[in-house]
Order: C-alpha cells, then structure tokens, then sequence
C-alpha cells in the first residue's frame, strides 16, 4: 500500500513496514519489550484501562507501556469522535490504543520494528487502528488529518530528526500532517519541572539537577521550560495553543489543571493536584528534598505552578480564530477494578459559578463484599466548589513544625463537625454517609469553619466516631508518617502514632482493638473496590517501621533491576557465542585460506 508517499508491505493485518528503510534502534531492551510484547500479545484485556495488563506491571518500563494511567491524557480531551488522528512516534501502543477507543481513524507511526509489533498487538481488535514503521525523516504526510499527536517524543528529536533544528523540523512534520483547521496534541515534560527541584533525577537519565543546570552531561533528550516550548511552538507556525499542566505528569496523568485553573491561586485545587506524588522513575527511593504536597501548596500560592509544572499537555492550532477552550478547568478520574466505581470528577464554571461534577458508567447500589460488610456508592450530585484551605494540609504543617496540641487541636474541631452533621441523638453510631468525612475531604473556609465534601461512599455496618477518626488518621499517617516525627518522637510504626492520638481523643477506649477492626474494615472496602490479585496488606504498612519502609522498597527495585540486567548480559552473551562459532566456522574455508594467504598481502603491499 501506499501512504505518507512512500510504499509500505503488509506484516500483520494491522502492520505495515516502510520498504525503503530499516527505521531506527530505540529501544528499553530486548528482553525488557519481549516480555512487554508476550504480556499484550497473552492478554484477554488490551483496553487501555487493563487491570490485566497494569498488574503486571512491575519495573518503570512496564508501568510506562502498561498502565492504565498512560491514556488519561487521551480520555480528558473535549474532541468529537469522528476525528482522523496522526500519531507520531506511537512506542508500544498505550496511547495508540487510548486514541483508537475515542476516535475514528487513526495511523500510528512508530520508528522501531519491535515496538510497531507491540503497538500492533495492543490494537489488534481495533479494525480503524493502523501502525506504521517507517523512519519518520521519510513520513510526507499529506494535509488529511484532523488531529496530530506527540506523546514523549518532541524531546528526542536531536537523535532521530535530521536537520539543522531537529526539534522545530518535527514540529513542522507534525503541521504539515494537518488539515487548515486541525489541531496537534504534544506532551512533554518540563525542563523546570518541581519534582527535579524536590531532589528527583531527570526523567530521561536519572541524574539528579540534570535539567535544571541545561543537560551538561545528557545530549539524547532535552526538554523545555514552557516560555522556550511556546516559542518553539510559534517558530513552527502554531499560532495559537493552549497549555495544560497533568499532575504527578503526563506519563501516569491523575490530574490535569488548566490556566483558568492555576489563576486562582486555590489551596484545594494545589491540594488536589498533589495527591499523588512524585516519583522519581529510575531511582525510585532516593531521598526527595522537602514535602511535595506543601511545596506544591506554595507554589501555587505564588501564581507559579504552571511554570513549574512537571510537564505539559499542549493543545496547539495553525489558525487564530481556533476554539481550543475545555468544559472543565479541572480533570481528574479514579480507574478502579471495580468498573461500577470508576469515576470522572471536573471543576467546571456555570453562569460565573464554580461547580464540582462527577460522572459514573453507572451506580452499584448497595454490595456485600465476601466478608459481609456492605457498602454503598453514593453518587453526589454537582456540588459547589469549595473555597478554602485544606484539612489535611493544615494538620501536615502542623506535623512538620511539632506542634502537637494544634495537631489535636484540629481533630477536635473534626470529631465535633461530624458529631453535630452525622451524629445520631439516640444511638452511638454514625449516620452510614460519615463514611467518607476524613481530613482529606475537609476545607477549612474563609470563615475558619470546617466543611465536609466528595462524601462519596457509604458503610452501612454500624461504626461510631472512634472508628472514623481511625480510619482518617490510618489515611493520614500513611501518607505523611515520615514527616509527622515531631508530633510522637517515640513513635516507630504508623500504629504508634495512631494510638498515641486515639489515646488522648478517646482515652477510655481500647484502640488497640479498635486500629485492628478498622484495618480489617478497609482492607474489606478496598478489596471491594479494587478487587486485586494480592490482597491489600494495610496491617502490614501500620506496622512496618517507618524508617525502614523505604529501604525495602529500594532493595526491591534494585532486585527487579538486577535480574533485568542479567537477562540482558545473558541475551549479549548468547550472541557473542553466536557471532564467535561463525567466524570459527568462516576461517575454515577455503575462501578465508585464499583471502589470508594471497588477497590480504596483496593490498598489505
């Protein structure tokens, strides 16, 4: 077949490979993306939201490729259907596969053979999805498309683009590819991004400050702080685009803000986008200068969180007069195994009004789970955007600076909201609807009254206010135990600091018992709604001690690491011998006898 002018052969009913050229070598290596390939090509589930596939994942390369976090950045965008999409530089498929469930046509174009195969194999039941491996110097797109994407690829053009401007000549491959009134969709990370100022190693190389000092020692990729990306956007003729900014990033999206959004200089919306941390993907333990979520916080306070942003989902246009506005100003989704519970939540404006909107595939009414505990999905209706500071936030600066009654303090004024709203006048239990009433879902006003929202889910076994206040602290602690020392010195497990609290709040009751119920209550809820193959081992996280944590989890990356390497060393080896037993075999010939004994001091002479 013929396209992009150039003429291709058909490998697969969904593969067609360039004939004039061999592609390129990228690659995570050998054996890491044949076990990628033998994963999607094994799977039942290829959907981009595959609990199949994302729970396999183990090391960084297979969560980038398999996770269902990677199509985030495709299911948020306010597009129609119909559209006829360009993908450049597709990789293993996980954003190929996003775009071929929401749009009507799509031509993948991928550089390296191997990964077109797994892009191939991640789309084979998708009949408009077709893949290309072609060298992308040789794609000469005619103006057909409406829609052109660039995830994770702008970046490395300086070793895959030829030209004087590498980065500005993909830009314009990528324009050339659109109709008069198409858009682009490029994401890449920031140069300046606030996860490289916290201490994280650079996306692409892992080394500390690389970005940050203008890759002195890292020429293969190279990303931009958003002032230098809109100028290259401009320089390429996009005379129009809109920047937004996905949170932890675009590579596992939970969050996407946009300018509207960051203009508001809001503590909950810093708070939202924080939720999930930052990680550092190649050296996943290493220590992390201050706490991201409060860091965050004051950024956003300081009008900067866009510019610092970890990086950028751009919407870009060749047309002034380009509508390129979204209904929301913030996007997030819960993707849980549990489909029934899967959730979209938006922050959206209507006649001047900020509104909070969540949408559900559908409602689960009440469920037993196997243990007997019933919950229910409580599906709130639009709720009017809070405007304030956060619970959580304000009990984390309290735990950093060691002041402890202020800590108490707070959860006081806790214990009283929820005993005045859900509190029941003739019975010691909680209304079922309390469930959810934990610091994370608190706003302190403007008024400095608290103020309860997303109160989602409902328990409809009987709980009293002891096991609330449980349940939000095992949240609490779990999340920012490493930064509450100040709060119980003595404290050595997250157990310890939730006794110490329970202690003081209800000292006549047995917490110890009460932390166990609680731990078996939310390990029941959380299998209800993620419904693993391991068991979520809460018991295990209270107890472990806190100092310790953090090295396992390092020594078990180092392992993964390790065995991946040897698999590597192994393959090389195996070819070395290969590569040796043929030129054994060659300088028995008579040829080589011939080639040494009269051609070779010929041409010596």
């Amino acid at each position: 077949m013929k396209t992009f002018g150039l003429s291709f052969r058909q490998i697969q009913e969904n593969l067609f490979v360039d004939r004039g050229s061999n592609g390129f070598a990228y690659s995570d290596g050998q054996i890491a993306e044949e076990r990628i390939l033998e994963m999607v090509s094994s799977a039942q589930d290829i959907s981009s939201t595959s609990w199949e596939l994302h729970e396999k994942a183990r090391t960084w390369v297979e969560r980038y490729h398999l996770s269902i976090h990677r199509g985030s950045i495709i299911r948020c965008l306010p597009f129609s259907s119909n559209l006829q999409v360009l993908e450049l530089g597709a990789g293993s498929g996980a954003v190929t596969r996003a775009l071929g469930e929401r749009f009507a046509l799509v031509d993948a174009v991928e550089g390296s053979l191997d990964r077109a195969g797994i892009c191939a194999s991640r789309c084979r039941d998708l009949p408009h999805v077709r893949v290309f491996s072609v060298d992308i110097n040789r794609v000469n797109p005619e103006p057909t498309y409406d829609l052109v994407v660039l995830i994770g690829v702008l970046e490395w053009s300086r070793g895959f683009v030829r030209g004087e401007n590498p980065f500005q000549q993909c830009l314009q491959i990528a324009a050339k590819a659109l109709k008069e009134d198409g858009k682009m969709l490029l994401a890449i990370e920031n140069q300046l991004g606030l996860k490289y100022f916290l201490g994280c190693g650079e996306d692409h190389c892992g080394i500390p400050m690389e970005s940050l000092h203008g890759y002195p020692a890292f020429d293969k990729a190279r990303t931009f702080s958003k002032v230098a990306l809109c100028r290259k956007l401009q320089s390429a003729g996009f005379t129009t685009f809109r920047v937004m900014y996905p949170f932890p990033d675009y590579k596992l999206a939970r969050v996407i803000l946009t300018d509207e959004a960051v203009s508001l200089c809001n503590e909950s919306i810093a708070f939202w986008a924080s939720r999930y941390p930052f990680e550092d993907y190649l050296v996943p333990e290493r220590y992390k200068n201050g706490n991201a979520a409060l860091v965050t916080c004051e950024v956003n306070k300081a009008g900067l969180l866009g510019e610092l942003s970890n990086s950028f989902l751009v919407i870009a246009s060749r047309r002034e007069s380009a509508s390129l506005q979204s209904p929301w100003l913030v996007w997030s989704e819960r993707l849980t195994k549990n489909k029934a519970l899967c959730s979209t939540t938006t922050l959206e404006k209507t006649n001047n009004r900020l509104q909070v909107k969540k949408q559900y595939p559908s409602t689960s009414g009440t469920v037993a789970t196997p243990s007997g505990l019933r919950f229910k999905l409580n599906a709130p209706p639009p709720q009017p955007f809070l405007d304030g500071s956060s619970v959580e936030m304000e009990l984390l600066r309290y735990a950093i600076s060691g002041r402890g009654n202020d800590f108490l303090q707070t959860l006081n004024e806790w214990m009283a909201y929820v005993e005045k709203h859900f509190g029941r006048s003739t019975e010691s239990t909680l209304a079922p609807n309390a469930w959810d009433c934990i610091p994370r879902n608190l706003i302190r006003l403007k008024n400095r009254t608290l103020e309860a929202f997303d109160l989602e889910f409902e328990n409809r076994n009987s709980f009293g206010l002891e096991e609330l206040c449980t349940r939000g602290l095992l949240f609490w602690f779990l999340d920012h135990a490493p930064w509450a020392t100040g709060l119980n010195p003595k404290a050595k497990t997250v157990r310890d600091h939730i006794l110490w609290v329970l202690s003081t709040l209800f000292p006549s009751h047995d917490s110890s018992a009460t932390i166990d119920s609680v731990i078996r209550q939310e390990t029941n809820f959380q299998m209800w709604v993620n419904p693993l193959e391991e068991e979520v081992d809460i018991s295990g996280a209270v107890d472990t001690p806190i100092n310790v944590r953090d090295t396992t989890s390092l020594i078990a990356h180092l392992k993964d690491e390790l065995q991946t390497t040897q698999q590597e060393l192994n393959h090389l080896q195996e070819h070395s011998n290969r590569l040796q037993a043929f030129a054994d075999a060659v300088r028995g010939t008579l040829v080589y006898r011939f080639y040494r004994r009269v051609i070779r001091p010929f041409v010596s002479g």
